[in-house]
């Protein structure tokens, strides 16, 4: 049984059911949706998806298909696409349906489900093809089907994975247009070189080392040696073992040649590790913002480097690579290729670390060293649009986060030292409403886009509890409503007489139980007799034609109420859903105007660069 290359997604259900409905005599094989004309099952995938219209694509389309030949009835392709659909992780709730064709190269089944499920969550099926392919093999053997070979499985049904990791495409982009390989490639072929001869740990480290390759140890607290990382001299980033490729892990290391010897080794690499903190890219010893290798951050254009660069020079001189406050003359921060490292920790040096952290690695790094450090660089990381995955924030540092960006708005320093610069050029500080600052401009957009994305986060976080409730009849509240009912239609005395009869056959049992005496028994079991003839007879009292009556008259009534009570709750929840999703579009809206305004300011000040760098050389 074999499904398709990839999974598709798209934006139109209808086109999917029609592709599906349109030929080859479908039949329906079953589902979370049932059965209807092509406008009905339309209808029912669109209203669910339109709950999330920020999902683009909710529609998720798959077809598992048999051998030539060979057959099953439509009630095991039922098992295998509840199966199916289930082991992929598809919410129980997530709506889907499925029909089988008839062709002559291979009866198969098409699946087509919501990736929108009625919890207000997303499917997201992160590496579904992957997980399809073996859950596919999986099924084959379990159904007795002819087990296919699979592209990716080996025959014990793993990954097969390969010895090197490819280039990323960023990477070959770059090769291409430098015609130099990637650092990934060369670290490659000059491990490669090192571990040819079945080296010791010692000649191997060498080797690399004479290679232009530094090979830091991975040692555990334990003292085990869990393998390398590698980077080249000249280079930007650092690999561990498994990022370069399977070949490049410990353990096949070993296997590839590398001689190591526990005992005789540990020393060589304890001090190897220590002679190397001072380069290694995860050092905890100091307070460092760090690149992230292989990761996927933007990098920001030449206009913005150079504004940004501007705002460090007015506080900190740079001899080298290090930055000494103009204030206080002292170290503030280091600069090197793959990190920065903070000697004063204190806000002003941590913002200036962040904006070189800009410059240098783009909108994404690492901070490693103290919490206070770490928390104070996500919050200067968030205020200028970057993300630092070294600190986890809670909600004491969302509400600080939003103090900074409500107290930047206002931007009083920046306005005091423009009305500084006018009066020092014969204007005056009420010019500064007129003064057009691009670079203020851009800040203050910035600032807007944060305060938005952060608003646009609350509200999904409204939807989402707000989708949780499940204003529907319980057991629980059916249980009550017929003990009020009940309480409603039978007059007192008649449940005070039936209440006291089964407390009296109640505490008789008991008796009966604790006794010892036969005798005693004999006599309880007689008084027993009488009073379950007391609790029917007193029963029997309610139970007529008038009393029945009244009763289920109740119970309709109750009924009645709490439907409308939760209906009323229902439309509440519709219409409290509705709001939000008006209020996510206006921000979205608001976003995308944003979003243009920065772009186009963005480009308004590379070109006044430009024309200003171009006026220099002109003069």
């Amino acid at each position: 049984m074999k499904g398709q290359n990839r999974i598709k997604r798209g934006s139109g259900f209808r086109g999917v059911l029609s592709y599906v409905l349109d030929h080859d005599e479908p039949e329906y094989i079953g589902g979370t949706l049932p059965i209807g004309s092509l406008n009905q099952m339309t209808r029912e995938f669109v209203l669910l998806a339109n709950t999330r219209n920020d999902i683009q694509k909710p529609v998720w389309h798959n077809s598992l298909r048999l051998p030539a030949g060979e057959h099953i009835t439509n009630k095991t392709w039922n098992q295998i696409a509840t199966d199916y659909m289930e082991q992929l992780r598809f919410d129980e709730s997530a709506q889907w349906i499925a029909f089988k064709h008839n062709k002559a190269d291979g009866e198969h089944i098409h699946i087509i489900a919501n990736r929108v499920l009625p919890t207000g969550f997303i499917y997201l099926g992160q590496n579904e093809n992957l997980k399809s392919t073996q859950i596919i093999s999986e099924l084959e053997k379990k159904y007795n089907l002819t087990v296919t070979k699979s592209v990716g499985l080996d025959d014990n049904n793993k990954i097969i994975r390969r010895e090197k990791s490819m280039m990323k495409k960023s990477e070959q982009e770059k090769m291409s247009r430098t015609g130099q390989l990637s650092e990934r490639v060369r670290l490659q072929h000059i491990i490669d070189d090192a571990i040819e001869d079945n080296p010791t740990i010692t000649e191997f480290v060498e080797q690399l080392n004479s290679g232009s390759v530094i090979a830091t140890p991975n040692i555990a607290t334990t003292g085990r040696m869990n393998g390398f990382s590698f980077a080249l001299k000249d280079g930007d980033l650092a690999f561990s073992g498994s990022k370069l490729g399977r070949k490049y892990t410990w353990s096949n290391l070993l296997e590839a040649g590398l001689q190591y010897d526990p005992e005789s080794d540990a020393a060589f690499l304890g001090a190897l590790k220590r002679s190397l903190s001072n380069t290694v890219l995860d050092n905890d010893e100091s307070n460092t913002l760090i690149s992230l290798a292989n990761s996927a951050s933007i990098k920001i254009g030449e206009a913005e480097k150079r504004q940004l660069q501007d705002v460090i020079d007015r506080d900190y001189v740079k001899r080298d690579n290090q930055y000494f406050s103009i204030a206080t003359g002292k170290l503030a921060f280091t600069e090197e290729t793959n990190r920065i490292i903070c000697h004063e920790v204190t806000p002003q040096a941590i913002a200036a670390q962040t904006k070189l952290a800009k410059i240098k690695f783009g909108n994404e790094f690492i901070s490693r060293g103290s919490e206070a450090f770490r928390r104070e660089s996500w919050l200067q990381a968030a205020v200028h649009g970057c993300l630092d995955h070294g600190y986890q924030p809670n909600g004491e540092d969302i509400t600080e986060l939003k103090r900074r960006l409500s107290e930047l708005e206002s931007k009083p320093a920046l306005h005091e030292k423009i009305a500084v610069l006018l009066e020092s050029e014969g204007g005056s500080s009420g010019d500064i409403l007129q003064a057009n600052d691009p670079m203020s401009e851009l800040d203050n957009i910035q600032l807007a886009i944060k305060e938005k994305e952060l608003e646009l986060q609350e509200i999904f976080k409204q939807r989402k509890a707000i989708s949780s409730q499940s204003p529907t009849l319980s057991d629980e509240d059916r249980s009550e409503i017929k003990k009020r009912a009940y309480q409603s239609a039978v007059p007192i005395a008649n449940r005070e007489k039936i209440a006291t009869a089964r407390k009296k056959v109640r505490e008789l049992k008991s008796k009966i139980d604790g006794s010892n005496s036969l005798f005693e028994k004999f006599q309880l079991n007689r008084e027993l007799k009488n009073a379950g003839a007391d609790l029917s007879t007193s029963k029997q009292a309610i139970n007529t034609p008038d009393l029945v009556a009244e009763q289920k008259s109740e119970l309709a009534r109750i009924t009645q109420e709490a439907e409308q009570h939760y209906q009323t709750m229902r439309l509440r929840k519709r219409l409290e859903l509705g709001r939000i999703d008006e209020q996510s579009d206006a921000i979205t809206n608001e976003l995308e105007s944003l979003e243009k305004q920065r772009s186009e300011l963005a480009m308004q000040l590379n070109s006044d660069n430009e024309a200003s760098k171009t006026s220099k050389h002109a003069v």
